[in-house]
């Protein structure tokens, strides 16, 4: 049983989330409606994960994120929202957030992607990836670049471009024709030249920008 943390405001919303994870099985749910009740009620209970939303009075999602990360650096954090914005992407994840979900993903998308966290994945849908890539500045971008392409040989900069395009191990693996024990390979060679222990650090890396905590993530 999977014990699930979630700080939504809108009860319709909540309640929505909280009958369809009863209804796909294996989840108890301690449902809150805002951050600071999250903070109190991760001390209470000891969740398995914590699902967030964004936009929530007196203690919005980023900075109950911060705050979670900081009291249990172990805690998966998944960031749901109806919010495709840019630097709000980058917040969350630079907060600490371990995955960064829309709300109009498929249900079953859902209670898999609590799944994946509490294995031990990191996960960022792949367009918003692509989208904060794109949002920042061309300067800085192409100084990240330059950085990256100065540690990484051609091979693991290709397969890092694709880690920020949201594929997995075995979609790389398809698409450059390897093996996917040799992407798996690549993507541990990627973090120890980089730095970095997971992929969302190793994307923020090529921002130029490190990113927070968290844990060493398994690989897809």
């Amino acid at each position: 049983m999977i014990r699930v943390l979630l700080a939504e405001d809108q009860a319709l919303v909540r309640d929505g989330l909280c009958a369809l994870l009863e209804l796909e099985g294996g989840f108890a749910v301690r449902a809150v409606n805002n951050g600071k009740q999250a903070l109190a009620a991760a001390a209470e209970e000891a969740p398995d994960i914590a699902v967030l939303d964004v936009r929530m009075p007196e203690m919005d999602g980023v900075v109950c994120t911060r705050e979670l990360r900081k009291r249990y650096p172990r805690l998966p954090i998944l960031i749901l929202t109806t919010f495709d914005e840019r630097a709000l992407v980058q917040s969350c994840l630079e907060a600490g957030a371990s995955a960064y979900l829309l709300k109009d993903i498929e249900p079953g998308q859902l209670a898999t992607a609590i799944r994946l966290l509490v294995a031990g994945e990191r996960l960022i849908p792949g367009d918003l990836a692509r989208a904060i890539l794109k949002e920042q500045g061309e300067r800085r971008e192409q100084e990240a670049e330059t950085t990256v392409s100065e540690a990484l040989t051609p091979r693991q900069e290709e397969v890092l471009q694709l880690i920020a395009a949201g594929l997995s191990n075995g979609e790389i693996a398809e698409k450059l024709y390897l093996s996917e024990g040799t992407v798996k390979n690549t993507v541990s060679e990627i973090y120890a030249r980089l730095g970095v222990r997971d992929r969302v650090q190793a994307v923020l890396k090529m921002l130029g920008k490190a990113g927070d905590g968290g844990e060493r993530a398994k690989d897809l």
